[in-house]
């Protein structure tokens, strides 16, 4: 049976995808030396990343991704580039948010939690203590990481039962689903492909003026290789003020791809939880993973003070 760290392996290979120009420019934001110039990247063919490793075996390791190298490969894709992304950027964002979902078996809320007497997350904190028996039990309360971290007399925050502060959520979710009538405003959300389309314009525009850019870029590289000198200072100049162009444009694209990604999971998030919200009152006995979703989908954060919660809706 394969492990999750294989499976993961095997989703990064850009050997199965296509080599489209998506491809050449997501690989464009890492330091991996790209060695075809863009016109190969005409998504025929495929991928594939070479470099050296240390080790042997299982202790196999590649090294730092500056000294691997993007190659294309006369191989037939399996994936198309899209896809392909798609499933980067969601790996991306699980690798950046992982953390922050630890103690989830025990508190659906557990991703959502914020101090408000400090404003720092909050999480799980496990205690022992003796019981009317004067038998020793584990108690689990929300506690703010940063007392839990820095001690008790860094923040002003209490600990709070996990059953209360679920419990009061709850009740003001359903409130306000029903006196906000969310179930039908979701129902008359129109098409991810309609509600994004000025951000993949956006992007493909983008994806263009890099690609150009470069093109400038190895054209100007090879006057200078020409062994032109007397334009040379010139033409490094030009080099330099068209590569501050395309880092602009990078920082752009990066900033709407994550507006795209966080489109299209919003987007699936109201999907998979539309149906629990037509009749709001019944959440009350869903189950702690049902719950869970539909927190997550609805909510964005909970601010948790010592008088009272705080919570702000995405709807």
């Amino acid at each position: 049976m394969w492990s999750t760290t294989q499976i993961s392996r095997i989703l990064t290979r850009p050997i199965y995808t296509s080599n489209s120009l998506d491809v050449y420019n997501y690989y464009l934001n890492s330091n991996i030396n790209i060695v075809d110039d863009t016109e190969a990247f005409d998504g025929k063919k495929s991928l594939s990343i070479v470099g050296k490793e240390t080790g042997k075996g299982e202790y196999r390791k590649t090294v730092d991704i500056s000294e691997q190298f993007l190659v294309t490969v006369d191989v037939s894709p399996i994936i198309d580039s899209e896809t392909w992304l798609k499933v980067q950027n969601k790996m991306s964002n699980n690798k950046q948010f992982a953390p922050r979902f630890g103690q989830s078996k025990k508190c659906f809320l557990s991703s959502l939690l914020c101090c408000g007497e400090c404003g720092y997350s909050m999480s799980i904190k496990s205690q022992s203590k003796k019981n009317s028996n004067n038998n020793i039990m584990q108690y689990d309360y929300i506690c703010c990481n940063t007392k839990k971290s820095h001690g008790y007399s860094v923040c002003s925050s209490k600990l709070h039962k996990i059953s209360l502060i679920e419990e009061s959520v709850i009740i003001h979710l359903v409130n306000h689903l029903i006196e906000n009538k969310v179930y039908e405003k979701m129902t008359n959300v129109k098409d991810i492909k309609q509600i994004d389309v000025s951000l993949i314009n956006k992007r493909s525009l983008l994806e263009v003026n890099i690609s150009k850019s470069n093109k400038e870029i190895q054209n100007l590289l090879k006057v200078i290789a020409e062994g032109n000198t007397i334009a040379n200072n010139y033409i490094q100049k030009n080099i330099e003020d068209i590569d501050f162009k395309i880092q602009k444009y990078k920082d752009e694209l990066n900033v709407l791809e994550n507006e795209i990604y966080n489109t299209y999971s919003q987007y699936d998030n109201i999907e998979d939880i539309k149906e629990y919200l037509k009749n709001p009152k019944k959440i009350i006995d869903y189950d702690f993973d049902t719950k869970k979703k539909i927190c997550k989908a609805l909510i964005q954060k909970i601010v948790i003070t010592n008088e009272e919660l705080d919570i702000t809706y995405l709807y």
